[in-house]
């Protein structure tokens, strides 16, 4: 009986110990300025950037 109350509060200990390490963890992803998988993003020297090829040279490509 004593084996299983202390096996119960190591895994209570454990589980609290993990639960907080992840909202931790958590916290400091949603803290982030930028996420790693954002494809558009603001050049300063050209404005609008869109994926890795320049916003519109799509249809400038179609149109030769």
């Amino acid at each position: 009986m004593e084996n299983r109350l202390v096996t119960g509060g190591v895994a209570a200990v454990a589980g609290i110990v993990i639960g907080l390490g992840a909202v931790l963890l958590g916290g400091v992803v949603a803290t982030e300025t930028k996420p790693a998988t954002d494809l558009n993003s603001i050049s300063p020297e050209d404005g609008f950037v869109q994926g890795a090829v320049e916003y519109g040279s799509r249809s400038a490509a179609e149109a030769d």
